[in-house]
C-alpha cells in the first residue's frame, strides 16, 4: 500500500493500535510493579528459611514463575508477600520476646550479686554494654521495607544465636566484674565453685550432693566471695 491507500489503512486501523498502546503502557507498568514485588517476596522467602509455612508460599511462588502468570491481571504476588511477611513478623516478635525476657532476667540476677553490687552504676554499664547484655530496642517491622531492614541487620540466625548466648554473657559480666573489682579491692579474693552435673537417683543421692557442695561453698566463703557456675 502506498499514497492515500497506506494513510486510509493507518486511519482504518488507528482504534486498534490505540488499544495496542494503552494495553502495552498498561503491562509495561504492570511488569515494573510486579518485578518489584517478586523481588520483595523472594527476600522474605530467604529471610524466612525454615519456618513453617514458608515452603508453601515458595511453591505458590515459584508455580507463577512455571506458569508464567507473573503479569496477569490477577495480582497472585501480594497474597504471598503478606502471608510470608506474616510468618516472619510473628517470628521476629517471639525472638524479640525471648531475647528480652533472657537479657533482663540476667540482668536481674547480676543486680543481686554480691560482687557485681559493689560497682559503680558506670563501671555495670561499661560491662553490660561490653558484653552485649543491653535489652533490645522496640521492633519496627510494620513494612515489608521495615522488616526486611530489620532482618538485615539481625537475621533469624543471628537472634537465635545471641538467644543461646545470654547465659554466657551473664557469666562473663560477672568475671569482669570480679577482675574489676580486684583491681579496686586488691585484698579482695574470689573463689570459684562449679557445681557438678549427673543423674540422682535415689533420695540419698540428693542428700549427698548436697552435702558435698555445702561443704565445697563453705570452704570457700571462708577466703572471700564465691561465684557459682
Amino acid at each position: 500500500l502506498s499514497g492515500n491507500d497506506q494513510l486510509k489503512a493507518i486511519l482504518d486501523a488507528k482504534p486498534e493500535l490505540e488499544a495496542l498502546y494503552k494495553s502495552w503502557n498498561t503491562l509495561s507498568e504492570r511488569r515494573e510493579k510486579r518485578l518489584g514485588q517478586w523481588s520483595i517476596l523472594t527476600a522474605l522467602c530467604s529471610c524466612a528459611a525454615g519456618l513453617e509455612g514458608i515452603a508453601e508460599v515458595e511453591t505458590q511462588r515459584d508455580a507463577i514463575c512455571s506458569a508464567r502468570n507473573l503479569l496477569d491481571d490477577t495480582d497472585h504476588l501480594s497474597p504471598l508477600i503478606d502471608q510470608a511477611s506474616s510468618l516472619l513478623r510473628k517470628a521476629v516478635t517471639d525472638l524479640h520476646g525471648k531475647l528480652t525476657d533472657g537479657v533482663n532476667s540476667s540482668l536481674g540476677t547480676l543486680e543481686s550479686d554480691s560482687t557485681w553490687s559493689k560497682l559503680s552504676s558506670d563501671d555495670r554499664k561499661q560491662i553490660i554494654d561490653n558484653r552485649g547484655l543491653a535489652v533490645p530496642p522496640p521492633l519496627s517491622i510494620s513494612s515489608e521495607a521495615e522488616l526486611l531492614e530489620t532482618l538485615s541487620e539481625r537475621p533469624m540466625t543471628t537472634w537465635r544465636a545471641q538467644i543461646d548466648a545470654v547465659p554466657s554473657w551473664q557469666k562473663q559480666a560477672l568475671q569482669d566484674a570480679v577482675e574489676l573489682l580486684k583491681e579496686k579491692e586488691p585484698g579482695v579474693t574470689t573463689t570459684t565453685v562449679a557445681v557438678e552435673r549427673g543423674t540422682l537417683n535415689t533420695p540419698e543421692d540428693v542428700d549427698a550432693w548436697i552435702e558435698h557442695h555445702r561443704k565445697q561453698l563453705h570452704e570457700a566463703i571462708a577466703n572471700g566471695p564465691v561465684i557459682v557456675e
